[in-house]
């Protein structure tokens, strides 16, 4: 549940590693199957112990999406299938300040 204003949300086209919408991401790498990093604003330091981020995988097949703290302005977000291999999703994400 959201309790505070949303800072950072997005909708990843996973295949193409891009976005159709986006709001306090800078930019997007699809650096292998299944491995995003998000960039954000160079002042903009986000860490998961100071936001609550919400991902939700978007798919015709079951996934799981984690989040991998890079350090810096960038997190990374790494999505599995079913089996536990890396694999392309569309993804929604939003994270609000805790």
């Amino acid at each position: 549940m959201l309790r505070n204003r949303i800072e950072i949300s997005g909708h990843v086209l996973g295949s193409a590693g891009t976005f159709a919408r986006r709001r306090g991401i800078v930019g997007i790498d699809h650096v292998a199957d299944g491995a995003y990093v998000l960039h954000f604003p160079a002042d903009k330091v986000v860490r998961p112990d100071e936001y609550h981020f919400w991902i939700t995988p978007l798919s015709d097949a079951p996934r799981v999406a984690n989040i991998v703290t890079l350090g810096g302005a960038s997190i990374g977000v790494r999505v599995y299938d079913e089996l536990g291999r890396p694999a392309n999703s569309d993804f929604l994400i939003a994270a609000e300040r805790i």
